[in-house]
């Protein structure tokens, strides 16, 4: 009998592998870029590390928005350049990573990288690229506690590790999927209120309207997990 067209030779749902690998794909750069601008906008004292990642990459922003607002005859400071060069910069990382996960879909590093590494990206990721850039702009002496005491790293710390393990042994146990769901719908709705209060600090539309990619991308791969899982236990 022929597989059903929306099926892949092992049974494995393609609409929902697909589904996964895109909004897989859009969080990093999603992450990535509302990493930077936290960087950018927060205008902080930033420390050593920061040498080498955020001062190039910001830069390199910059000046990319700098001249689109040339080349539209913009003010060089203009929000439209910046918004242009989020856009980009989103769009440029997620196709960088969809093209890694055709390159890589006929090998074993395949269904490694969409689960359970794909599902760590997905919960994890932005979160802490978010962290990294609230971590190189603090400054101790504006705040009566380090960072590394902050209510911010502190929840990371306790609650994502603690999400991780729970969905993953929820899915090994075959929980019901409405405990998988509620428990990933507290994990992002915690993480979304955390991190959306420096949306408003960078004046930009893009990482505002790529915000919806945080959670979606972590029901993506809990539906693609348990999907495939279910097939490996069969």
């Amino acid at each position: 009998m022929e597989a059903p067209t929306n099926m892949d030779p092992n049974g494995q749902n393609l609409f929902v592998q697909r589904l996964h690998e895109i909004l897989l794909s859009f969080n990093v750069g999603f992450s990535v870029v509302l990493s930077l601008l936290t960087f950018v906008y927060r205008a902080f004292p930033a420390g050593p590390s920061a040498i080498y990642t955020y001062y190039p990459a910001e830069r390199l922003f910059l000046l990319s928005a700098a001249n689109l607002n040339r080349s539209f005859h913009l003010d060089p400071m203009n929000d439209a350049g910046r918004e242009m060069a989020s856009l980009a910069l989103v769009c440029i990382i997620s196709i960088s990573v969809m093209l890694f996960l055709r390159l890589i879909q006929r090998k074993a590093l395949f269904r490694v990288v969409l689960d359970p590494v794909g599902g760590f990206a997905t919960l994890a990721l932005g979160p802490a690229l978010w962290l990294y850039a609230l971590q190189t702009t603090w400054v101790p002496d504006r705040s009566l506690y380090p960072f590394w005491k902050s209510f911010q790293f502190s929840l990371f710390i306790v609650e994502v590790p603690l999400i991780c393990a729970v969905l993953f042994m929820m899915e090994n146990r075959r929980i019901p999927l409405f405990g998988s769901v509620l428990t990933l719908l507290a994990h992002c709705f915690i993480w979304t209120a955390v991190m959306w209060r420096a949306v408003p600090q960078l004046t930009l539309w893009v990482p505002a309207v790529f915000f919806v990619i945080f959670p979606c991308s972590g029901f993506a791969w809990l539906f693609y997990a348990r999907d495939y899982r279910r097939r490996l236990f069969i």
